[in-house]
């Protein structure tokens, strides 16, 4: 109907009809461009806001983990601290030898706490930005003996 009338005022030559309707064009133009982008803006927080909760509850399902690995080894501090002296200065009268069967035991039966990343892979993964600003490690679980060094990054993963 727009076009028809327009067309019917290009050759009546009602440039002030023209400017009109070419006017309400643009605007309807402009106010679907700020819908649009209200929405995604919208959408983008929603998401924002399901990351915050998730990566909340992964940080207190880690804590918890965390909770339990010091509960279990709150009480040999004292045995594993004696053996770990006598060690280092190479003289095993500083610890008996129970000192040492017990912190060497523990260790082999110490639980490794479990590191979650997946929430926060997924983030960095859906957002094309933060694959650039933001190194990940390629496993879903981090080893605290191995350090952030063993989390590599493959190659051509992220842009330069």
């Amino acid at each position: 109907m727009i076009l028809r009338d327009l067309a019917h005022s290009i050759r009546r030559q009602d440039w002030f009809a023209v400017a009109i309707e070419f006017l309400i064009v643009v605007a309807g133009i402009f106010v679907g461009l700020q819908v649009t982008d209200w929405n995604e803006r919208r959408q983008l927080r929603e998401r924002e806001l399901n990351y915050l909760q998730r990566m909340s509850e992964d940080l207190s399902k880690m804590e918890a983990e965390f909770h339990q690995i010091l509960e279990y080894g709150g009480d040999r501090s004292e045995v594993v601290m004696r053996a770990l002296r006598a060690l280092e200065q190479c003289d095993a009268s500083l610890a008996t030898p129970d000192d040492f069967r017990i912190t060497f035991a523990d260790y082999q039966t110490q639980p490794t706490p479990t590191i979650i990343t997946r929430t926060y892979e997924e983030m960095v993964w859906t957002f094309p930005t933060m694959q650039r600003a933001v190194p990940t490690c390629a496993s879903s679980t981090l080893r605290p003996r191995a350090g952030i060094a063993n989390c590599a990054t493959p190659p051509g993963r992220f842009a330069t």
